[in-house]
């Protein structure tokens, strides 16, 4: 239709850009007569009515008498020197403005010195848009619109016409032909999520791949499948030491793409992104489905770049347009960024299942190790419920194995152990002295302190729950696990007594506890944080500026607490049976009157003898009543050529001395021992000081250097207690076939810090448990 204002002819037309010629009635009149608007919009109703029956023409404006037309006139630059009331011009929908056609006004859609033909303003950016130029009119081409020259039409994140991409639902078939084909359908929208199992955190070793650290969930809407084109993640970090990131689908274990940095190329993208060009892995969220995506690095090795302790985090960014882009599979339209609004535009959202703000996505808060424990578990070959034992004695044992790696700078990192508190459950038992030590080395020990739950050092012995804490290890005993090996530490405890009530069942047990907990990143080593504290080492020396190598306070294991084996006596007797009043069976001493070798042969043994305790008691033992300590009646032992020297390698009858592996400082001496010295038995015999056994002789340099003098906590050969003679403890006999045999320690004549350990048998109906004999 055709409106007059002011003398000015707005004509607009359904289905084409709406414009605006302002005219003053001067140069109007000047042109009346010239101008045939349908040669500028030849679809206009009008110009159609016209076309088909010549009857269409302009509507009339008053006549000045006939003058010549003056030449054209460049006006001001604000356009005001034509016009009887026209406003500078402001581009705004109803603003107008004198002047010239060409230059000045402000029409229409125009912006004050644009092409009256420009269609800014109708919400399409027209870039393409071009009139013929017809100079002997005075009208000249329209100008593209761009963001510059139109802002209202022209944003960041709005449709552009002409750039080949039909950005539905501001841009339609009318609107946009060029990019838009008629039938073009809605696009669909995508839906981008943290999924509803998350990552958990995890410590991530140089040169490995690590598990997921950002699980994400695609979602497609009902209205098409959707193809995701790209992703970029970004990392929380300074200094991020990726190499890749692996993105895999569902339970897939083959990844679909990869991220890296160089994927980013020239674009613009935050500090530490890693980009995925998703266009050939033909990634396709079906309409009306969820795909699970799993993020996972690749962290790179020392040599490339990777530090200890390093911490990482990925996420989506919520401000930057290009995290997540998609287009529909049948739209074949590029899906916008999310505006905010909570109308569905075909957009892609983070963070929401609904239209909405995009919110962050962020995994878990992990760190970058060179070495790493990979597993605690109780070692303890002992079942739960055995029997407690007396003196030191292995109570709590715990295995660590490292993880396989190659950060070799500075030499190969390997996980070693600081300091260790353990917690120690006891009931009706006292403890002596604390000890932990490697179990490949029994000499070296950390001698450990008691604490209470409040944090107060206790004095030994001590009777009830407390805390054993193990500090400076690598000071005092071997604490480092070499990469892809396992290492066994032990607490010793020293047992005054294993009972000290009869009517309450004594226990005691010893676990590793909050070792796994991620609060402890930046916590504290104590009673109440962490109970573990450990190195991530290489040859370099921590203080002295190295970056390969740090301390960390927790593990990523499954698990927070390993408990060791529960050691337990019954309550009458520990477990035994038992005598009178204040007799407790089972605690290696013969409570007289109460228990007798009858009602209590574990303790009481002076009755009589004990056929496999390794003595030939005389005359009610010999031969013939116990070959097993008493021989045979034929000399199986005649000759023992090196006389038990653990520095020769000798063969006594059938079996030669030889070196037990894993025990360096010890050589399997074999021995003539029993009362007519006619047994050969195997001794676990420790070298001599500053030797190591090579080839069944202590003959090579090594070993302890220094050595207490020889004492036995059992008062000799006492196979039913454990004890310790010297640097020697009572072990069970681990070879197969030998299970029921303890290796005795006890101290010789003839040195007095030297102690030799026969291998002997239990007893009928015994078997060996924590180095000693026990009933079965």
């Amino acid at each position: 239709m055709f409106t007059r204002f002011q003398n000015r002819i707005v004509v607009a037309a359904a289905g084409v850009s709406v414009f605006a010629l302002a005219l003053s009635s001067t140069s109007l009149s000047g042109l009346q007569g010239q101008i045939d608007i349908c040669d500028y919009l030849p679809k206009l109703k009008q110009c159609q009515d016209k076309k088909n029956s010549g009857s269409f023409t302009m509507p009339s404006t008053p006549q000045p008498p006939t003058s010549p037309v003056p030449p054209p006139q460049r006006p001001p630059a604000n356009g005001s020197n034509m016009g009887q009331s026209g406003e500078s011009g402001n581009g705004d929908i109803s603003g107008v403005g004198g002047g010239d056609t060409n230059d000045g006004g402000s029409g229409l859609m125009d912006r004050g010195g644009g092409s009256t033909q420009s269609g800014c303003g109708n919400g399409v950016c027209e870039n393409y848009y071009s009139c013929p130029v017809n100079a002997g009119r005075g009208v000249r081409a329209a100008e593209r619109e761009t963001e510059a020259n139109c802002p209202r039409d022209c944003k960041p994140e709005g449709p552009v016409c002409g750039n080949g991409k039909c950005e539905a639902p501001r841009e339609t078939s009318s609107t946009c032909p060029k990019d838009c084909r008629v039938g073009t359908v809605q696009a669909g929208n995508l839906y981008v999520t943290q999924d509803g199992i998350p990552a958990k955190i995890q410590l991530i070793v140089g040169g490995t791949e690590g598990s997921s650290a950002l699980n994400l969930k695609f979602r497609a809407d009902g209205i098409e499948d959707i193809r995701v084109l790209q992703m970029q993640i970004t990392d929380a970090s300074t200094d991020a030491p990726y190499d890749h990131l692996n993105l895999y689908s569902g339970e897939s274990t083959t990844p679909f793409a990869k991220a890296t940095v160089a994927a980013c190329g020239n674009e613009i993208v935050p500090a530490h992104t890693l980009c995925a060009d998703l266009s050939a892995a033909n990634f396709v969220v079906k309409k009306n489905t969820e795909v699970r995506v799993a993020v996972k690095p690749v962290i790179k090795t020392d040599t490339g770049g990777a530090f200890s302790g390093t911490p990482v985090q990925l996420f989506l960014s919520t401000t930057y347009d290009k995290a997540v882009t998609a287009a529909g599979v049948t739209s074949n339209v590029n899906l916008l960024r999310n505006n905010g609004n909570t109308t569905t535009e075909g957009e892609v959202f983070t963070g929401t299942n609904s239209a909405g703000p995009n919110r962050e996505i962020a995994g878990p808060k992990n760190a970058t190790v060179l070495s790493k424990i990979i597993s605690v578990t109780n070692a303890n070959p002992d079942a739960d419920g055995s029997i407690i034992p007396n003196g030191l004695s292995d109570i709590g044992q715990f295995k660590f194995v490292a993880a396989k790696q190659f950060n070799a700078e500075n030499g190969v990192n390997k996980p070693t152990l600081s300091d260790m508190i353990f917690s120690v459950k006891s009931e009706y038992v006292e403890v002596g002295a604390l000890k932990l030590i490697n179990k490949m080395n029994g000499a070296a020990a950390v001698t450990c302190e008691a604490f209470n739950a409040e944090g107060q050092k206790m004095t030994m012995p001590v009777k009830g729950n407390f805390f054993a804490w193990c500090k400076d290890l690598p000071s005092f005993i071997d604490s480092a696990i070499e990469q892809g090996g396992e290492q066994t530490f032990v607490l010793q405890m020293n047992i005054t007594n294993s009972a000290t009530s009869r009517e309450h069942d004594s226990t005691v047990q010893v676990m590793l506890e909050n070792f796994a907990k991620s609060d402890f990143q930046s916590a504290d080593f104590g009673l109440a944080a962490s109970h573990l504290q450990w190195i991530d080492r290489d040859a370099d020396t921590l203080g002295n500026g190295d970056t390969t190598s740090s301390v960390l306070r927790w593990t990523d294991l499954p698990t927070e607490t390993v408990k060791s084996t529960l050691y337990k006596n019954g309550s009458g007797g520990g477990g035994g049976g038992g005598g009178g009043s204040g007799a407790v069976c089972g605690n290696g001493k013969c409570e007289a009157p109460d228990e007798t070798s009858s009602n209590c042969s574990q303790d009481c043994r002076d009755e009589g003898p004990v056929c496999g305790n390794g003595r030939c008691e005389a005359p009610q033992e010999n031969s013939s009543t116990c070959s097993r300590d008493c021989g045979s009646g034929t000399a199986m032992c005649p000759n023992d050529p090196d006389g038990g020297d653990p520095t020769q390698k000798a063969t006594v009858n059938y079996k030669t001395d030889n070196c037990r592996q894993g025990i360096k400082n010890y050589v399997n001496e074999i021995l003539c021992v029993g009362g007519d010295g006619k047994q050969v038995y195997e001794s676990l015999t420790p070298c001599p000081l500053g030797k190591e056994c090579v080839n069944g002789a202590c003959t090579a340099d090594g070993g302890p250097t220094t050595d207490p003098k020889c004492s036995d906590t059992d008062g000799g050969i006492n196979i039913f207690v454990r004890g310790t003679a010297g640097r020697s403890t009572d072990v069970c006999n681990g070879n197969s076939g030998y299970e029921k045999q303890v290796y005795e320690a006890y101290c010789t004549a003839t040195s007095p810090s030297f102690a030799i350990m026969p291998s002997i048998p239990c007893p009928e109906g015994y078997t060996c448990s924590s180095g000693a004999c026990v009933r079965q």
